[in-house]
Formats: structure tokens, C-alpha cells, sequence
């Protein structure tokens, strides 16, 4: 064997060796690198458990009817329709009400939201006016209690304490770190159904309210007035929530392959 032939024989014993030595080196730091990860995946698991189960607690297995119910809107939708009441009373009739003693009262309702139509019209700017401009502000005409009633809207929607609670529980829940992307999306689908129907309480009272002078020219016809007709007028626009809650805890159940872990 010639000292050509002994030369590449020993180059190759060489690159079989470094060959070796770098797969065994690349195991161990796989080994050592999953084994120093597991801990940080089992405790990431952990957290994702717990803020899953919270979401399950609020939706799973429920109908759109205990869905509504455990948002607020049975509450929320009558103590609303009493307070258009008797703000009509007030305006038509010169009732004086306690809100204190009535569904909307600041105890029961401690919260509300004003859409952006009332709050452009009413609200006081935060800017003082000059001297100038109010001497150039001429006073305004007085106008009837029909004129005022017409150009009426229900902007103040009065949110019952359960309501208020239960999309601050949903808020913190979406502030986790440890939700999915998917599972994001459809807490975010299922309260932005929540608050567009919060809203349409607004516009369905306003409707209502159009047709008070009508239904109630006088005192009597107002007690007689049943508010189930108003209700029923709501619940005809009501957006369902339950479909995206379903399509959430399914999506949790495949995420965690909940069937085949049981099987």
C-alpha cells in the first residue's frame, strides 16, 4: 500500500470521526435543549388549560336563551324600556318618578352607554365659550313637547350590574397571553355581537318612542301598555350569540383533542 493510499485512508477516518462526533454532539444538545424546554411547554399548557376552562365555564353546553340571560339582556332590555316610559310620562304628562324605586336605578344599573348620536347633541363641550361667542349665541325658540318628542332619541343605554361584570370577565380573559390566534378571533366575534346588540336596544326604543303619542295619548293607555310588544320588537333584530360560542368550545374540545384523549 503505497503512502498516497495510507494518506486518504486516514483523511477519511478523519471525516467519519468529526461526522461522528458533530451528530453526537447535535443530539446531546437536543436532548439537553428538550429537556430544558419541557418545563417551560408543560407550564405554558398549564396556563392555557385554566384560561380554556374559564371560557368553557361562560359558554359551553349553553343555550342562546342562558347566553342572553348571563350577559344581562333579559335585565338590561326591560329596565331600558321603563326608563323610555317614563321619560315619555314625564315629557307628555308631568309625571314625577323616582329613578331610584325603578328597574334603570343607579344600584341595579350602575353603568351606561351613550351612542354617538346623543352624545354629539348633548354633551357640553369641553372647550369654555368666550365672552364673544355668547353674545353672538341667540336664545333658542321654545318648542312644544311634541316638537321636542319627535326629534327624540333613546341614546342612554342603562347596563345592568351582571352585564357590566360579565364583559369585564370577557376582557380579562382576552387579555391572556396564552390564547391562540383562532381563539381570539372568536371572543372578539362573540363580544362584538354582545355590544352591537347592546346598541340596538338604542334604536329599537327609538322606533318605539315614535309611536308613544299615538298608542298613548293619555296616562291611562301608557300603564295599559304592555312592554312585551316592545320586547318582541327587540328580539326580532337580536344578532344570535350562540352560534360563535359553539364554534368556540368546538374549537377548544379539537385543540386539545378532547374525543381522542377519552377514547
Amino acid at each position: 500500500m503505497t503512502t498516497e493510499e495510507l494518506d486518504h485512508i486516514v483523511k477519511i477516518i478523519e471525516a467519519l470521526f468529526y461526522t461522528l462526533t458533530g451528530t453526537v454532539a447535535l443530539l446531546t444538545y437536543l436532548s439537553a435543549r428538550k429537556t430544558v424546554l419541557q418545563p417551560i411547554k408543560t407550564e405554558v399548557f398549564k396556563k392555557q388549560v385554566e384560561v380554556f376552562t374559564a371560557i368553557m365555564d361562560l359558554f359551553n353546553g349553553k343555550s342562546e336563551y342562558k347566553i342572553r340571560n348571563t350577559f344581562g339582556f333579559d335585565k338590561m332590555l326591560r329596565a331600558n324600556i321603563f326608563n323610555l316610559l317614563d321619560d315619555y310620562a314625564r315629557v307628555f304628562f308631568s309625571v314625577n318618578i323616582d329613578p331610584d324605586n325603578r328597574p334603570y336605578n343607579k344600584k341595579d344599573c350602575p353603568s351606561s352607554i351613550i351612542i354617538a348620536d346623543v352624545a354629539d347633541r348633548y354633551i357640553t363641550p369641553i372647550f369654555p365659550v368666550s365672552n364673544e361667542d355668547k353674545i353672538e349665541q341667540t336664545p333658542q325658540p321654545t318648542i312644544t313637547k311634541e316638537e321636542f318628542w319627535s326629534n327624540y332619541i333613546y341614546g342612554e343605554i342603562c347596563l345592568p350590574f351582571s352585564t357590566s361584570e360579565m364583559i369585564k370577565k370577557l376582557d380579562e380573559i382576552m387579555k391572556s397571553p396564552f390564547l391562540t390566534a383562532e381563539s381570539i378571533r372568536l371572543l372578539a366575534k362573540i363580544k362584538e355581537t354582545i355590544e352591537e346588540n347592546i346598541l340596538k336596544i338604542g334604536e329599537v326604543l327609538t322606533v318605539v318612542a315614535k309611536d308613544l303619542p299615538k298608542i298613548c295619548p293619555d296616562i291611562d293607555s301608557l300603564k295599559r301598555l304592555s312592554i312585551a310588544s316592545i320586547e318582541n320588537k327587540y328580539n326580532e333584530t337580536f344578532i344570535l350569540i350562540e352560534p360563535y360560542c359553539s364554534e368556540l368550545t368546538d374549537y377548544l374540545r379539537k385543540y386539545f383533542k378532547v374525543e381522542s384523549i377519552m377514547k
